[in-house]
C-alpha cells in the first residue's frame, strides 16, 4: 500500500476500514446519514469502497467540493435532469 496524496484511493491502495464501514452501512439501513470529517481522512475513499462492493444500496456520489455554494450546486443538478426550477 502506498501513501497517496490527491484522489480517492482504489483497491489494494485502499486502507481497509471494516469496522468504520459496516457501521456506515448499518446507519444508512437506518436512514439518512451525514458522514463527516476533516479534509483528506478517507472520507471518499470509504465511500467508493462501498460503491464497488455494492449490497442493497444504489450509490450516488456528488462532488460539492467544486462548488461555491449548496444553491450552485443544486441548479446545476436541476438543469443538468432538464426540469425548469420555479421563480422564487
Amino acid at each position: 500500500m502506498e501513501l497517496r496524496m490527491g484522489s480517492p484511493v482504489p483497491g489494494g491502495n485502499f486502507y481497509r476500514r471494516p469496522t468504520l464501514i459496516a457501521k456506515l452501512l448499518r446507519a444508512l439501513r437506518r436512514g439518512n446519514v451525514a458522514f463527516l470529517g476533516p479534509r483528506r481522512t478517507g472520507k471518499t475513499s470509504c465511500l467508493e469502497e462501498i460503491k464497488a462492493n455494492p449490497s442493497d444500496f444504489l450509490p450516488i456520489l456528488l462532488n460539492l467540493e467544486k462548488h461555491d455554494t449548496v444553491e450552485i450546486q443544486r441548479d446545476r443538478q436541476i438543469g443538468g435532469c432538464g426540469i425548469q426550477r420555479p421563480p422564487p
